[in-house]
């Protein structure tokens, strides 16, 4: 199931109030400890989700929902951004 942007700000959101540390922080201990950003991490389990339901037959409209986006269009802008 893909995420959306939406719902990745909900989720940090949830952790910012659980643990008291600012999402800042809490982007920079993710950095620190894996060397990438969180929203780096999420663009690259979408785009190895994407090529898996490529790999399955899925249609654009298909994988742009399973990702979280909100259009197809959404989904189309998020792929030249990214170079996919």
């Amino acid at each position: 199931e893909g995420v959306s942007p939406e719902s990745q700000r909900a989720y940090l959101d949830e952790i910012t109030r659980f643990s008291g540390y600012s999402a800042a922080h809490i982007n920079g201990i993710f950095q620190a400890n894996l060397g990438y950003s969180i929203t780096e991490h999420a663009n690259a389990w979408r785009a190895n989700r994407m090529r898996d339901l490529l790999r399955v037959g899925a249609t654009m409209k298909e994988i742009a929902f399973d990702l979280g986006f909100s259009s197809p269009a959404a989904f189309s802008r998020w792929k030249r951004k990214h170079n996919l």
